[in-house]
């Protein structure tokens, strides 16, 4: 059976099996660890989702309101009946826009990737071969100051330069705590691993 359960670091939504219940795994769409919870089943949750847009679907348009021309001032504790269809509506869509990442169980992610084998699939560690690394700009502010160069310059130094493929910059969006979404950059550098 599988259980839903919301990455505690950036609200994102996920299901996964409920056999890797309290195993450690690197969030899909932030990258921060954190432990899986219990979380709900999927299907309470889908029939959860299936009543709040059945109740939300508008039952049919209504003639529009004609405003009068002197209007009389609202009252205290009185809310225009006109100003609460509005803001339900425009809160609905975000609800929708939420991902449902499925995660496998596991210590790692790496399943997702199309051509993975489903057990064992940590063979792709062992042995000389391509690595990449991605390093997003970010996720390397700490207490207001901007690591990103020193990020970036310490791994370099780790990797030979002759093992360097590509460094290429990348923009990226992402949303954050308030629900903006900011568009930020980082760099990927494709190496070879010599073992």
């Amino acid at each position: 059976m599988n259980i839903v359960f919301n990455c505690p670091h950036c609200n994102v939504q996920m299901t996964v099996d409920e056999a890797g219940v309290g195993e450690t795994v690197p969030c899909p769409t932030c990258n921060n660890e954190f432990q899986i919870p219990q979380g709900r089943p999927e299907e309470e949750v889908k029939t959860e989702k299936a009543a709040d847009e059945a109740a939300a679907a508008p039952a049919a348009p209504a003639a529009p309101a004609q405003k009068p021309l002197n209007p009389t001032p609202p009252q205290p504790g009185v809310k225009p009946a006109g100003d609460a269809a509005p803001a339900e509506k425009t809160k609905e869509p975000e609800k929708k826009k939420d991902a449902k990442p499925k995660i496998p169980s596991g210590k790692d992610l790496a399943a997702l990737l199309p051509n993975q084998k489903k057990a064992g699939h940590d063979d792709h560690e062992k042995g000389p071969g391509m690595r990449v690394k991605s390093i997003q700009h970010h996720l390397c502010i700490d207490m207001g100051k901007d690591l990103f160069d020193a990020t970036v310059a310490k791994f370099i130094k780790t990797v030979p330069k002759e093992d360097i493929v590509s460094i290429t910059p990348l923009s990226y969006s992402y949303k954050d705590s308030g629900g903006d979404i900011i568009s930020d950059y980082g760099v990927m550098i494709v190496y070879h691993a010599k073992e």
